[in-house]
């Protein structure tokens, strides 16, 4: 009885902890406003799927960015007065066993805004469209129903869909404001989830690394690495209180060498302002109405944040998701 007990715990703690981790995974590459690159691939459940088991996954994400940083300081915009995106995302995941889990994940861009200061003409420009098709597999490497410890791990393929040379009233569009990437992309993500003896507390840790390819324009946006611990606590079975703290580093992009970047040799250059370093702080709260439902909200609080180069920095961000298992 203790084993079976401890089974039907397990399971249903992992139903909030991949809604959870799923949503922590769209903001970590959404975090910033009009950053480089696209965050469609953040999606992935780093947890795995029962044998033959569905989940279908939705999101709506808007941020926002309206101050501008060096380094670790806040300074005066310079010819972009804001940014802002809307984001609609799906991912459906399937248990081929119980030990081996596949994705597949997109999403579609609404808008991807920049404002400008006055003066500057347009005063606005604005993308939209599809994004990255993302294909993944994820394993369970260890895990042990008594002690409540699991460990799995993911690897996949960015796959571009969409335009990375769309157009806004004749003008091509900047690379932060373009949909795609237009490269592939390799995807791994590793999972690390521990319970204790009461079902009210868990504590996990997951994180993400993406090393991107050259797109047909042989420019290459900065590989990225993400890292992230929460703390959740359920005082109910149908609402958990979660506070996560993540870590975000995101390298240079680099092109080929035009003068105005720094040289790297062979040709190419890093591009001026582009790479950064941030740490988020953020809660959320999810709603489960019945089992197979879960309904989640979390927000972007930004407490440490540099960058290279004078750049347009987060503000703040909110998403709304829905789950469903089946």
């Amino acid at each position: 009885m203790r084993l079976t007990c401890a089974a039907i715990s397990l399971r249903f703690k992992s139903g909030f902890l991949l809604l959870w981790l799923w949503v922590w995974e769209i903001s970590m590459l959404m975090s910033q406003c009009c950053s480089p690159g696209n965050p469609v691939g953040g999606m992935t459940i780093p947890g795995n799927n029962r044998a033959e088991m569905w989940q279908l996954l939705t999101s709506y994400r808007y941020g926002y960015s309206g101050r501008y940083f060096e380094g670790s300081q806040p300074v005066a915009p310079t010819f972009i007065r804001s940014g802002n995106y809307q984001h609609l995302a799906v991912l459906l995941a399937y248990g081929l066993t119980d030990k081996l889990t596949i994705d597949l994940e997109s999403g579609y861009f609404l808008n991807k805004t920049q404002l400008y200061a006055p003066g500057i003409i347009p005063e606005k420009l604005s993308g939209k469209g599809f994004t990255d098709l993302t294909l993944q597999v994820r394993g369970r490497l260890l895990q042990n129903s008594l002690k409540d410890i699991e460990i799995s791990s993911g690897a996949g393929l960015k796959i571009p869909v969409g335009s990375h040379e769309q157009k806004d009233g004749g003008l091509l569009l900047p690379q932060d404001l373009q949909p795609t990437t237009g490269s592939f992309d390799f995807v791994h993500s590793l999972f690390l989830y521990r319970g204790f003896l009461s079902d009210q507390y868990r504590v996990f840790f997951s994180t993400r690394t993406e090393l991107r390819g050259l797109n047909p324009d042989g420019y290459r946006y900065g590989h990225l690495f993400l890292a992230s611990g929460f703390f959740s606590w359920s005082p109910h079975y149908h609402w958990t209180f979660i506070q996560q703290l993540r870590t975000e580093l995101r390298g240079r992009d680099t092109r080929p060498d035009t003068g105005s970047g720094i040289p790297t040799g062979s040709g190419r250059e890093k591009v001026i302002p582009t790479g950064s370093v941030k740490f988020f702080a953020i809660p959320q709260l999810t709603f489960s109405p019945q089992p197979e439902v879960h309904l989640s909200i979390l927000c972007d609080l930004p407490l440490y944040q540099y960058y290279h180069d004078r750049q347009l920095a987060t503000t703040t961000a909110v998403t709304l998701s829905l789950r469903t298992e089946f």
